[in-house]
């Protein structure tokens, strides 16, 4: 009987204790509840993770970035998520803590590409891509995603065909892959092969796909390598609008220093002396020469719930050229929809629509002969004794010494350049 109650009596000294501390932790632990999003841009972080440092408790944030923990005073709780600065935050009481995370500058091994197979870890990465933010693309005026990319991904060759306003760009991921064919890459939009480039600020991914590795998945298609490209998407929560605007002005660098026309008739004068001036003193520079303006305008509205997400964005571009009646504008409009019809039915809609309008002026030399110089050509070879018209007022000049060129005012305005186009 001693025996009993010796062991009766050792567990009981062994159990009371524990159940006292029990106890006291369960009187002083009690359940933390807020959301994780992202300090750069405030969008929620589905999948966060929080753990109570020191130990493997812990939770992840719901689909709408929220989360909810057992906590007890003084606990330490740390939030991780990929591409994400870790942050720690002591519990001091409190019942709601909403936390923002800063996007890593650090670790870029961690960052996710996206290649023709999916997305994978950049550190786990054989072949060779260039990955651009979409901050990056969108940080300056462009009539274009590729000319936003110029000089942004390592090894891309981006060349503009000339400077006309909105004029086409020359783009080579793999060098000169032929000789009379085209080298340019395969673009691949939202997973559509062949598909056209979106506007700059409805990107959210860009991916430059060198290698064959990299490119296989496209087989022939991929050759010139591949411009894979991933557009913004809804996300559940408050509906968010965004504007974006820019306004800048150019013009030209550099003028050339051209003979006024007494200039010009005292050189001419030795080798026609039977030339007669038109007594006028036109300096054509002035006459095709202003200031440019460029102007871009961006509204977008995106946001979602438990079944639909949607991201709606219409853009507007509006270049006037540093040449006299030379222009280009662009007005996109950008939708995708997700619907989660069921558990096992989704639909996706995106759409693409844009019209240019190009006001076009003969800038470059034609193969045509004098009949077909270029605008600036024109101006640096022109009489400067000469005017726009002739005598009567009414008759365009035409030049008397060499070529019989057009005078640079009549190729602006008389020789019709323009076009428009729509693409959906």
């Amino acid at each position: 009987m001693n025996k009993y109650l010796k062991s009766y009596k050792a567990f009981f000294l062994f159990i009371v204790p524990l159940l006292a501390t029990i106890a006291a932790h369960a009187q002083t632990s009690y359940t933390l509840t807020g959301s994780v999003s992202s300090f750069d841009n405030d969008e929620l972080l589905p999948g966060c993770n929080i753990i109570i440092k020191g130990t493997s408790v812990g939770n992840a944030t719901d689909f709408d970035g929220n989360y909810s923990v057992q906590v007890s005073k003084g606990d330490v709780l740390i939030f991780s998520f990929i591409g994400y600065t870790e942050l720690e935050i002591e519990v001091t009481g409190q019942k709601t803590q909403d936390v923002k995370l800063h996007l890593s500058t650090r670790n870029n091994l961690a960052d996710v590409i996206v290649v023709g197979y999916g997305t994978v870890k950049k550190s786990d990465l054989t072949g060779s891509v260039s990955s651009v933010k979409s901050d990056q693309l969108s940080s300056f005026p462009t009539s274009g995603a590729l000319q936003a990319l110029q000089g942004r991904a390592a090894g891309v060759e981006i060349l503009s065909n000339n400077g006309d306003p909105g004029g086409s760009v020359t783009i080579k991921v793999r060098g000169g892959t032929s000789i009379n064919a085209s080298s340019a890459p395969l673009y691949v939009v939202d997973g559509f092969p062949g598909a056209m480039m979106p506007e700059p600020e409805d990107i959210a991914t860009l991916e430059v796909l060198k290698d064959a590795s990299a490119t296989a998945i496209y087989g022939s298609r991929g050759a010139n390598g591949v411009i894979m490209i991933t557009t913004k998407k809804g996300v559940k929560g408050k509906i968010k609008i965004e504007y974006n605007a820019s306004l800048s002005q150019q013009q030209e660098t550099h003028r050339i220093e051209m003979l006024n026309a007494q200039q010009f008739l005292d050189l001419q004068q030795p080798y026609y002396p039977t030339y007669v001036s038109d007594g006028q003193n036109t300096d054509w520079q002035d006459v095709i020469f202003k200031k440019g303006a460029t102007q871009t305008h961006q509204l977008s509205m995106s946001g979602g719930g438990e079944k639909i997400n949607f991201y709606l964005s219409g853009a507007m571009y509006d270049q006037q050229g540093i040449i006299i009646g030379s222009g280009f504008k662009k007005y996109s409009l950008t939708n995708n929809i997700d619907i989660q019809a069921t558990d096992k039915l989704k639909f996706s809609v995106k759409l693409f629509g844009q019209r240019t309008s190009t006001d076009g002026v003969l800038t470059q030399e034609d193969s045509g002969g004098a009949a077909s110089a270029g605008v600036v050509g024109s101006a640096l070879r022109y009489m400067p004794d000469m005017g726009i018209y002739q005598a009567d007022g009414l008759t365009y000049s035409v030049a008397k010494l060499g070529d019989p060129i057009d005078n640079p005012y009549t190729i602006i305005h008389e020789k019709t350049r323009n076009a428009v186009s729509d693409r959906f």
